[in-house]
């Protein structure tokens, strides 16, 4: 079957490939309306569920993309990664494999992102033990979301077998991907075909074709997936097949690991607001902020109403308290530690690097 597309070779760099794989996630997680003509990537919220898993063949790799955990705005995705040659066999129980550690997987990571937008939140390694920062993805992502795709009709589609000669009428069959669950092959199973192009935004991808093909009908598989995506152009030519897929996949791992914020200074008084620098990773959205008296320290923290703003750097935002609120629980001349608590994790602590002298 696979012949029917030709010997394309994936000839993306690492990190292409990479922005490839995390847009794959984004594209898979969005719902895909397949009664219409043509749809936007970003029409509707995810369908995704915990536990989602596929197992997509590319450039010489496989690599296993599951939906670790999921919230009312974002997305925890998993993702194994094993190059072809260090598979056991070719017959691999991806649930056994997982569940045993992933062995001779050369990369493990997570990654936190919101579907509507694109944006990636959080990545983590397991692989290395550690946080890196997010790829750079956004522009990239926001793109793919964004594109217009129509629905390809089946006299456009690709058919099985060789074209008919000159003037006969082409009697062939319509091709559709192979599908695959838990190792099993779907019989019959028939997919929408459509398309899309690049816009021409200088980059690797300008101009060139995206061919997508999606299931027709829900099974015992995440049936909103591309279960077979083609690049086509004159300089790249990539080919993305699902080899396995299926539902409420286990995996060993925790959830991703969260990393804490810092407090940049220990603070100050300015145009009658009282403010703190804090550098945050996007997913904490609000904060608690107290105060401890440096000579009392077992005393009860001080509450502070605080409000929040942006800067130019987009990891730091601003803690703000009026000083006129301050000052009625705060003791002139007193020096303070500050505390900085995320709403969403109590249990992680952003403390001021030195006291500051209270006066206003």
């Amino acid at each position: 079957m696979e012949r029917a597309f030709g010997d394309n070779l994936f000839s993306m760099d690492f990190n292409h490939y990479k922005k490839f794989i995390v847009a794959l996630m984004l594209l898979l997680s969005t719902p895909l309306l397949a009664n219409k003509a043509d749809f936007s990537l970003l029409h509707n919220f995810s369908h995704a569920q915990k536990g989602d898993y596929i197992v997509a063949s590319i450039n010489r790799n496989y690599t296993l993309l599951h939906i670790h955990d999921k919230t009312a705005h974002t997305l925890v995705v998993e993702e194994i990664t094993i190059p072809a040659g260090h598979l056991p066999n070719k017959n691999v129980n991806w649930r056994e494999w997982i569940k045993s550690g992933a062995p001779h997987n050369t990369s493990w990571i997570m990654y936190e992102i919101e579907p509507t937008t694109g944006k990636m939140l959080e990545f983590y390694s397991h692989t290395q033990h550690c946080w890196s920062e997010t790829i750079d993805t956004d522009n990239f992502l926001a793109t793919l979301l964004n594109l217009s795709t129509n629905k390809v009709p089946d006299n456009k589609r690709k058919k099985v077998g060789p074209a008919p000669m000159p003037g006969e009428l082409d009697r062939r069959r319509v091709w559709h991907p192979p599908l695959y669950c838990d190792g099993k092959a779907v019989e019959g199973a028939k997919f929408d075909s459509w398309k899309s192009r690049w816009p021409n935004d200088g980059t690797e991808l300008a101009g060139k074709t995206l061919e997508i093909y999606i299931p027709q009908k829900k099974g015992a598989y995440p049936s909103y997936f591309p279960y077979w995506i083609e690049v086509r152009g004159s300089v790249i030519k990539a080919k993305l097949r699902v080899v396995d897929a299926g539902k409420n996949l286990y995996s060993p791992k925790p959830a991703i690991p969260r990393r804490p914020p810092s407090m940049v200074d220990k603070g100050q008084v300015n145009e009658g607001m009282l403010s703190f620098r804090l550098k945050t990773p996007a997913y904490y959205k609000d904060f608690y902020l107290y105060a401890t008296a440096i000579d009392n320290p077992w005393k009860t923290p001080i509450n502070l109403r605080c409000t929040i703003e942006k800067t130019d750097d987009p990891h730091v935002i601003r803690l703000l308290v009026q000083a006129n609120d301050a000052k009625t629980q705060l003791t002139d001349g007193q020096r303070y530690r500050f505390y900085a608590v995320p709403i969403e994790n109590s249990n992680i602590i952003a403390q001021t690097p030195s006291p500051l002298q209270w006066s206003f």
